[in-house]
């Protein structure tokens, strides 16, 4: 197997922008998440940053911030946008099918190779001088579309997952505005109280990275994501700590967690329902518990509510803080909360329940393919796939 340095595999692309009065298309690095690009649009009135270049089918870009895991190939549509040089620009020579070093920049192999030859004190990114040490695989174009081919079947099937689990959440989101209306217009007027009136809250636990002598389970700021329900507590990681703390630290089932305080917003007043069982779980200093005594109020409503939309943003609204936003216990018993009839609840959450077990299969499914797609771009990339049975298509097909 032959290996080339990425310089040699490619052309750097983007030509500057010359000066200009009007609206362009603008893409930074923070504007491409999950393969989702929001291109923000920029007025020139004078000649723009010399920084700024624009660039055309066929490049391909990735972030060159270390630890930042970040490509997009430039579609026709996206043909004459402006980037940002947090990205480096790349164009395939005629060795190189772009679909190929598409997915090679996309591969742990890579990204190892980036990461290590990142420099800078503050923000370490690649250089374009440093882009000549990474070394890129070079087999024949047929096998090079046959590889983009089969990677391209796979990421499409992870896509179609993804997409089916956001239906899902939509769907049960849908349901819920249906039963109780928007929880801040309340239009279908329902009693309203503080949920401090059916429950207590606690801060979760501070404690020292020198500790040791006891391992216990720990839910963390990371174990969030999305969920709106936590019942594999195999999925936490464990902690040590110098002794056990107090019985009111562990997680009971129904308990709700709050994130309280973390430097992306996003996360922050995240909440979900936890089922530890009978397994000991502590939790986060950055989170807050609230644990039910009245039957009046399920913990799965309470959780869906503070997924609202309008809901969610009433509470950023009183969260505090200037670098790191973050909410507190009285935050959250300020908030009025609508108090539709336990019997309505009752009937959301079985809905729930059936969503979530559906979810669950897709999540499981969708987990494995990535498994089975990181595990085949190592095989793929190191020359140990018989790619000779594979279909062969011609690159511009592989790239539609």
């Amino acid at each position: 197997m032959k290996f080339v340095s990425l310089l040699k595999a490619t052309s750097f692309s983007g030509l500057r922008v010359h000066p200009f009065d009007g609206v362009k298309q603008y893409l930074s690095t923070g504007n491409l998440q999950d393969n989702e690009v929001s291109l923000v649009d920029v007025l020139y009135q004078e000649k723009p940053s010399r920084a700024d270049i624009f660039v055309n089918e066929g490049d391909i870009l990735f972030a060159r911030m270390k630890g930042t895991i970040k490509v997009l190939e430039i579609t026709q549509k996206l043909s004459g946008i402006i980037v940002s040089t947090g990205f480096a620009v790349i164009r395939p020579n005629n060795e190189f099918i772009s679909q190929y070093l598409y997915f090679y920049l996309k591969s742990d192999a890579f990204q190892r190779q980036k990461d290590k030859y990142c420099s800078g004190a503050i923000q370490p990114a690649i250089t374009n001088a440093s882009l000549d040490k990474i070394k890129v695989p070079q087999f024949s174009i047929e096998i090079q579309n046959r590889t983009a081919y089969l990677l391209t079947k796979i990421e499409k099937i992870i896509e179609q997952r993804k997409q089916s689990l956001k239906q899902l959440d939509d769907f049960i989101k849908s349901v819920f505005l249906d039963m109780f209306g928007d929880p801040v217009k309340n239009e279908k007027n329902w009693k309203t109280d503080s949920l401090i009136s059916f429950g207590s809250f606690k801060n979760g636990l501070n404690f020292g990275s020198s500790e040791s002598g006891i391992t216990v389970r720990y839910l963390g700021i990371g174990d969030f994501k999305k969920k709106s329900k936590l019942k594999n507590i195999n999925e936490l990681g464990f902690i040590t700590l110098n002794s056990l703390p107090a019985d009111d630290y562990f997680l009971k089932d129904n308990d709700l967690i709050f994130v309280r305080s973390n430097g992306n917003p996003e996360l922050v007043g995240r909440c979900m329902v936890v089922y530890p069982n009978s397994e000991k779980v502590i939790y986060s200093g950055f989170c807050i518990r609230y644990r039910i005594n009245n039957p009046d109020l399920e913990s799965t409503y309470v959780a869906h509510l503070f997924r609202s939309h309008t809901f969610r943003k009433i509470l950023l609204q009183r969260g505090q803080g200037a670098n790191i936003q973050n909410i507190n216990q009285k935050i959250l018993s300020d908030l009025p909360v609508p108090l539709p009839p336990k019997v309505l609840q009752n009937k959301f959450t079985t809905l729930a329940e059936k969503v979530e077990k559906i979810k669950e299969q897709y999540q499981q499914s969708l987990t494995e393919l990535e498994k089975l797609y990181g595990a085949l771009c190592q095989k793929a990339f190191k020359g140990e796939l018989d790619l000779d049975k594979m279909p062969l298509i011609e690159a511009s097909q592989t790239q539609n």
